[in-house]
């Protein structure tokens, strides 16, 4: 993925941005051929080129899905890896900082309070 549209796409979101970047100790890393968007360590946004999925609370992605937004759908070796509630939502509400700030802060507001996932451990290389 051409890393230009990732960060055209993370200055969209940067200048759509709910609140001060400081208090949720905003960062983007590249992964996944793309770049996850993170408030307080927590991942609340995959950027894929010019698509954005947030994560979502649940009771919400209907919501998105009437606005336009479709489920992520990761292919992993070949095999359809649904992203639970990551939405993928429609490029004009990403280019407009109103609406894409209304879905990034429910995206923000709804990760920060979660606990924080175990980690796997490694596997020891033999």
């Amino acid at each position: 993925m051409a890393k230009e549209v990732l960060l055209k796409t993370k200055a969209q979101l940067e200048a759509a941005l709910p609140m001060p970047p400081h208090e949720i100790d905003l960062n983007f890393k590249f992964m996944f051929g793309g770049m996850g968007a993170f408030a307080r360590g927590k991942m609340f946004a995959a950027l894929l080129g010019e698509d954005v999925a947030f994560k979502l609370p649940p009771d919400q992605v209907e919501d998105a899905a009437q606005e336009g937004g479709v489920q992520w759908v990761y292919d992993d070796k070949g095999k359809s890896k649904p992203m639970s509630t990551y939405m993928i939502m429609p490029r004009h509400i990403v280019a407009d900082p109103e609406k894409c700030g209304y879905w990034m802060q429910l995206a923000i507001e709804y990760v920060i309070v979660q606990p924080a996932q175990k980690t796997r451990p490694r596997k020891k290389k033999a």
